[in-house]
């Protein structure tokens, strides 16, 4: 589906601040998150990596932004986010570091080893679905993204190419899902993704992913995004 909207964006992101923005868990700021050049950009903190926060977005939307990875990066846009988790893996950059939980538009270098399987692929919704085809979308420079959702049928689009479409209440889905949730390793994506499937989302926070690597967010804008 490719949907014409007419309302107004909204900016999320000042250009210079991170103001309207919060880390998971509501922990104090750590220094995960910095501006750099009038860009988002994560950090290594002294802690844990913490995901960064949104003010809450509409439940049919349509969000837009451009994002940088360096080379080996690993990060992601996560929507429809209503709690968030704390996770310790035992890892330096990971102990005590706070992630959303929701479904994951995954942002990767997509030669890194770290992530061989399909649904880990840029486009990917992660840990669930693979992408329709392969996004071209290099490292080291600006690329577009983008998510629309309308009445939980969502799609990803990669530089102006549609990556993948969603249909969060389709029975295989929610089989899907489900059988993930049972795996006691399932990802926080996946575990996020059972929620959608079972409950409509009001207006819910999108987060950006701090996992590893160097990553940069800017113009990101959202808008209502009407049903036909």
């Amino acid at each position: 589906m490719m949907l014409l909207f007419f309302l107004a964006a909204q900016s999320l992101f000042d250009g210079k601040s991170l103001e309207g923005w919060r880390p998971a868990a509501g922990i104090a700021a750590n220094g995960s998150w910095v501006i750099e050049e009038g860009a988002i950009a994560t950090a290594k903190p002294p802690g844990g990596r913490h995901d960064l926060l949104s003010a809450p977005v509409p439940a049919d939307f349509d969000l837009r932004f451009e994002y940088k990875l360096a080379p080996g990066t690993n990060s992601g846009v996560k929507y429809f986010v209503r709690h968030s988790l704390f996770y310790e893996t035992g890892g330096a950059d990971f102990a005590r570091g706070a992630a959303a939980v929701g479904p994951e538009l995954q942002l990767v270098d997509d030669t890194s080893p770290e992530v061989p399987k399909p649904n880990q692929k840029t486009g990917a919704l992660y840990g669930l679905l693979a992408p329709e085809r392969p996004a071209r979308a290099p490292v080291g420079v600006w690329n577009q993204a983008r998510i629309v959702c309308i009445a939980l049928h969502c799609e990803h689009w990669i530089n102006g190419e549609r990556i993948l479409t969603i249909n969060f209440t389709s029975p295989a889905m929610i089989e899907k899902a489900l059988a993930l949730a049972a795996n006691p390793g399932a990802t926080i994506s996946a575990t996020g993704a059972v929620a959608v499937a079972h409950l409509r989302p009001g207006p819910a926070s999108i987060a950006l992913q701090h996992h590893n690597g160097k990553a940069w967010f800017r113009n990101i804008t959202v808008q209502p995004a009407p049903h036909d």
